[in-house]
């Protein structure tokens, strides 16, 4: 946050003129990236990671849903279907990889 201001200010210093005249201010780049398929390996790489924790958490969920469901045949339906919907929701994270790599073949 800090770093974001200082490059804030000195980019109003320098359109004002209060810096050095003309001088032009570089500005790093904070990912380090420099064409679109790292950005999107970046991206689904990150959504991975962030999803098999989740997906793991909503099956042992969806099973004490079915195992403390008291022979409620609704409680033990929902269990199953939040189990369903996290294994759907993994199997969409997982094929974002591949549509990643469409988009940069067609940009390409």
């Amino acid at each position: 946050m800090i770093t974001f201001l200082k490059i804030f200010v000195l980019k109003a210093l320098a359109e004002t003129g209060s810096v050095g005249g003309n001088s032009a201010i570089q500005l790093p780049n904070p990912l380090g990236i420099s064409s679109l398929e790292a950005l999107l390996d970046r991206i689904v790489t990150g959504l991975i990671y962030i999803a098999i924790p989740v997906v793991t958490l909503m099956i042992l969920i969806g099973a004490f849903k079915m195992l403390f469901s008291g022979g409620s045949s609704d409680k033990f339906s929902e269990g199953k279907d939040t189990i369903v919907y996290a294994l759907i929701g993994l199997v969409a994270v997982l094929l974002a990889r591949g549509v990643a790599d469409i988009i940069v073949f067609i940009f390409r």
